[in-house]
């Protein structure tokens, strides 16, 4: 399952024309085919974070025992503005900043052709470019809420470029911005099949590697949880693990045995 979650009608129009996606709902605007679906926000933070938590709701697979969809990657979608970079250039973001709340997410980096960038998200436009940031008004919603639903691996930001310092804010209009999305498609829909690839790998897992991790330590029933989740990531961020790695053979509890999978998924960065 694949979530889109962009601000505005004129930045989502040319993904729901390359993925042939239809008008599904009109609480939000909501356009769906298959397994993929597009919602649009509206601007500001506050609104990405509603919208995007009606989303997860609205969707049939999220498990009612966990509130998570394993599957479900979620990938934020629009237009940034940046100090130098050129317009039209495009971005992951590897670091998301609220400026308002100071909060800060660290989205893993996955293999892409795209470059990486700091994203700070603000409550209205900034007339000066902070230093080396992309500039947007939902990001931080986004992120802090769809991470709520999926793996951080799965919870993406990809912004556009559309104003810098000799091409101010004030010159943006739905133009613009539709064509600034629409220049981008093959890279967004390259990323978003790397997306799917990972959460396709996340969710097979070798049963014998849980059994052994079960043999030589105690878990809780929902440490056992925890531990199949960290399994599949590790055997997405590294490999499949097939024999106990030699620092395990240390541990002594099943709780350190967590602690060194969080550890291990948590440092890492994914490459496919």
């Amino acid at each position: 399952m694949l979530n889109l979650v962009v601000a505005t009608k004129v930045e989502a129009e040319s993904l729901i024309n390359a993925l042939h996606l239809k008008h599904a709902s009109a609480t939000f605007p909501l356009y769906t085919k298959d397994t993929t679906s597009l919602v649009i926000t509206g601007i500001g933070k506050c609104r990405a974070a509603a919208t995007t938590s009606w989303l997860a709701a609205r969707s049939e697979s999220v498990s009612a025992s966990t509130g998570r969809n394993t599957s479900a990657c979620w990938l934020n979608v629009g237009i940034a503005g940046h100090r130098e970079a050129p317009i039209g250039s495009i971005f992951c973001a590897h670091k998301i900043h609220d400026l308002g709340s100071g909060k800060v997410w660290y989205p893993p980096r996955i293999s892409s052709p795209l470059p990486s960038a700091n994203l700070t998200t603000v409550d209205k436009p900034l007339e000066n470019y902070l230093p080396d940031q992309l500039h947007d008004m939902e990001g931080s919603g986004f992120v802090e809420t769809a991470r709520m639903y999926s793996y951080a691996e799965l919870v993406q930001c990809i912004k556009v470029v559309s104003d810098n310092t000799e091409q101010p804010f004030s010159n943006i209009d739905a133009k613009l911005a539709s064509q600034l999305i629409e220049q981008n498609i093959p890279f967004i829909i390259k990323f978003m099949d790397h997306l799917q690839a990972l959460a396709a790998n996340l969710n097979t897992l070798d049963i014998s590697i849980v059994s052994e991790f079960l043999h030589r330590w105690k878990f809780s029933v929902s440490q056992k949880v925890i531990l199949e989740r960290l399994l599949q990531r590790y055997s997405v961020l590294h490999s499949p693990m097939t024999t106990l790695p030699a620092d395990l053979h240390q541990v002594t509890s099943g709780k350190e045995a967590l602690r060194w999978l969080t550890h291990s998924v948590d440092s890492a960065d994914f490459s496919l």
